[in-house]
């Protein structure tokens, strides 16, 4: 039996609710097949390692810090913390979350500078 979805849905709903998901509708939907062992085609699609010199648009999203989306690393990051108080301070959660039972996190990681 899968575990109840429901604590989860409670801590993860504020984070997305500025973005109005209930008012959005699929765009787009493609299949592809990968001829390929999907296990290293999930690896390659998430890695990064290159992603500065070649997707420098998408670094704006992906920071290169592995401590930027933990939560001590984050939250001594000066310009993370400025921006975590602001949003926090307009309603939206967006603190390092970590569930008791370690089985999700969340973070609201804001858009890099200067890229």
């Amino acid at each position: 039996m899968a575990p109840d979805f429901e604590p989860i849905r409670k801590h993860i709903e504020p984070y997305f609710l500025p973005h109005k998901l209930h008012q959005t509708k699929v765009a787009f939907v493609s299949t592809v097949i990968e001829q390929a062992n999907w296990k290293l085609v999930w690896e390659n699609n998430r890695e990064c390692y290159h992603c500065a010199a070649n997707h420098p648009e998408l670094i704006r999203t992906f920071p290169e810090d592995p401590t930027a989306t933990d939560g001590e690393g984050a939250a001594s990051n000066p310009k993370t913390a400025a921006k975590w108080a602001h949003w926090e301070s307009i309603g939206l959660p967006s603190r390092f979350h970590l569930a008791p039972n370690s089985q999700y996190r969340t973070v609201r990681t804001p858009l890099l500078e200067g890229r």
